[in-house]
């Protein structure tokens, strides 16, 4: 039986993967998961995850990307103590990412003259069951143990379908004495049911990791990993390479809806995938949101600064879990971004007055006349027969 006391300190993990999973160690925060079926892989190319940060407690809101057979879908997040589960709105990840994605335009050409510019926890074998209730479409449980073969036994018996490998991805979680989330659909809920969660946990640091080697064995290839941070400062990457990119070479590439990511695939496998750039950083006061989106007007009201970090990493490289902390006195990022003109490298971009006109044909008269001139004095003294003959 595994000891029923909690952890003395828990740190927050976030993660937003193929997997959406959230775990906290003793020594720093972190959340790691995973969204499994026993159907096709599942597509999550676009993972969302929020969290804000407060003393003594994080809240994450994850947005989940499914597609199988409703009686496959299983969600699984370690969690260092019983967790507050409820639903978060759709609206919440959608404005705010409208609000704070990137934005690219090309400077204007040269200007051109002239021109205008928990209870106690009931035993069930080897494992221990601390909590179980339903929110929204999911019913779900808190378990723990010591033993991860009985973790994955206990979930395989109570219709949670997870995939093999995740007796030894639950290793690290298990050893460090994490309890886990896991959730399913319940009764006639579909696909379509489907809905972000809000998870509220106890926390003793404010720093964030995301633990992506339990996701290893479901992720794709170039996965998305979108992370937003509601604190009171910036949030920036401690183990992993924050990444600056050259906005210059989208230039001649500002039409193709691949060329960001790919810039971003170019840049994150320079640092063999440990590297995450940083889409958005304001005071949370230069932002303004309908107020009937209450769960975004609260946090935006509530914390003073918002941070976005972004990277695409494949399974192969996710070997290391990114860790993120608060740094004051970090600059603002703006979510706009402004490349060079390829026009400005061109000298003759505008168009010619009237008077550089006449000063080109004047200019290239005398040119001509001198050149005539050259010609027909080489002509004359071909001609002038040499002297003293």
């Amino acid at each position: 039986m595994m000891d029923k006391k909690f952890p003395p300190r828990a740190d927050v993990y976030a993660l937003l993967l193929a997997l959406a999973c959230m775990l906290l160690t003793p020594l720093s925060a972190s959340a790691c998961g995973g969204v499994f079926s026993a159907d096709a892989p599942i597509d999550q190319n676009a993972e969302r995850l929020i969290f804000s940060v407060d003393p003594g407690q994080v809240t994450l809101y994850e947005q989940i990307n499914y597609s199988g057979s409703p009686k496959n879908f299983a969600w699984i997040l370690p969690v260092p103590a019983l967790p507050k589960v409820g639903i978060a709105p759709v609206n919440l990840f959608r404005e705010l990412d409208s609000m704070t994605t990137p934005r690219f335009s090309m400077a204007p050409a040269p200007e051109c003259p002239g021109s205008s510019g928990a209870g106690a926890p009931a035993s069930s074998g080897s494992v221990n069951v601390y909590s179980n209730g339903a929110v929204g479409p999911y019913s779900y449980n808190v378990i723990g143990s010591n033993d991860p073969h009985a973790v994955t036994q206990w979930l395989s018996s109570h219709h949670y379908v997870t995939p093999p490998p995740l007796q030894a991805e639950i290793q690290p979680y298990v050893a460090a004495h994490m309890l886990f989330l896991a959730m399913r659909l319940q009764g006639n809920a579909g696909v379509q049911d489907i809905a972000p969660v809000k998870v509220t946990f106890a926390t003793s640091q404010p720093d964030i990791t995301i633990p992506l080697r339990m996701a290893a064995s479901t992720g794709n290839a170039h996965m998305g990993i979108l992370v937003c941070v509601f604190a009171h400062d910036r949030y920036v990457p401690q183990n992993y390479q924050l990444l600056q990119l050259d906005y210059n070479q989208l230039s001649n590439t500002m039409y193709n809806p691949t060329a960001y990511p790919n810039l971003i695939d170019q840049s994150v496998s320079n640092v063999n995938g440990h590297g995450f750039v940083t889409e958005y950083a304001q005071p949370t006061s230069n932002l303004s949101v309908d107020s009937q989106n209450q769960p975004l007007a609260g946090l935006l009201q509530r914390y003073s600064y918002l941070t976005r970090l972004y990277t695409r990493i494949s399974p192969a490289q996710m070997n290391l879990d990114p860790t993120f902390v608060a740094q004051a006195g970090q600059p603002n990022v703006s979510p706009y971004h402004e490349f060079a003109n390829p026009a400005s490298s061109h000298p003759l971009s505008c168009p010619l007055s009237p008077l550089a006109i006449g000063g080109l044909i004047l200019a290239g008269g005398l040119v001509l006349a001198v050149a005539l001139g050259g010609l027909f004095l080489v002509v004359i003294r071909r001609r002038t027969p040499p002297r003293g003959t």
